[in-house]
């Protein structure tokens, strides 16, 4: 499906609000609204899961003052869930809704959606979609509607974003991982910007290339590399590398 402009200058708003994310939760619960705004539903989670202890690791949503509902339920009905059955059995990552695969009646007689779904969306209106995880645990991004059904619209937009959702999980990675290995410095500590932009010269990446994965200006990369040389007394990227490990090891 073709979309609108207006629906792609809103994909390029929510994308310009995430770059400009610096923590290590990559989905605040603001940014998950600006999403449920975009795609037009009333409610928005992202939810990493470990399938094999049947254990939810991070879970972020639009309503962060909710707990996870109907717990017990869900694990016990989860090979029931119609999207699920079908990701397991392809390997399918893109954006499906439920009734993609079955009618509102066969969702009905399952217990799936008398234990789970019906308290709080009768109507079975939820579309997800996913990010490539490791094997036995699964990232996925699920949405709800109340009263409507999902369309190629929302469709499109999520497989649109999707790539860049996957980019701005990883940026969140790379920021935890540089916090540990760079979390102080000789002469101050880095700004967790800073600590990012290094990591990822540590991995080899240059300037163009970390502009590009964090969605800064290249200006702005060096910017931070002049203030990395000067908290860390260096003169060279290898060097500052170097320095900020050397010091996370003492």
């Amino acid at each position: 499906m073709r979309l609108s402009r207006s629906d792609l200058e809103g994909a390029f708003d929510f994308l310009s609000a995430a770059g400009e994310i610096d923590g290590e939760n990559p989905f605040p619960s603001g940014l998950l609204r600006q999403l449920a705004s975009l795609v037009r539903c009333e409610y928005v989670s992202y939810c990493e899961i470990d399938r094999l202890r049947s254990e939810i690791t991070f879970r972020a949503t639009t309503h962060p003052e909710e707990g996870w509902p109907a717990d017990d339920a869900y694990w016990a009905t989860l090979h029931e869930h119609p999207v699920r059955r079908h990701r397991v059995r392809t390997g399918d990552l893109g954006a499906f809704k439920i009734h993609d695969f079955v009618t509102s009646r066969e969702l009905r007689r399952m217990q799936f959606y008398t234990d789970f779904l019906a308290p709080t969306n009768p109507g079975g209106f939820l579309m997800s979609v996913c990010l490539p995880a490791p094997a036995g645990r699964t990232r996925t991004f699920n949405l709800e509607r109340g009263h409507a059904d999902f369309g190629e619209r929302e469709r499109t937009l999520l497989e649109l974003l999707q790539p860049h959702l996957l980019q701005l999980r990883r940026a969140a990675e790379a920021r935890r991982r540089a916090r540990v290995a760079f979390a102080t410095a000789p002469d101050g500590a880095l700004t967790d910007r800073e600590t990012e932009v290094l990591a990822r010269v540590a991995e080899g990446m240059r300037n163009r290339e970390i502009a590009q994965a964090l969605w800064i200006a290249p200006g702005t990369v060096r910017k931070h590399l002049d203030n990395i040389y000067a908290k860390l007394g260096a003169r060279t990227r290898t060097a500052a590398v170097r320095l900020a490990q050397d010091r996370s090891s003492d």
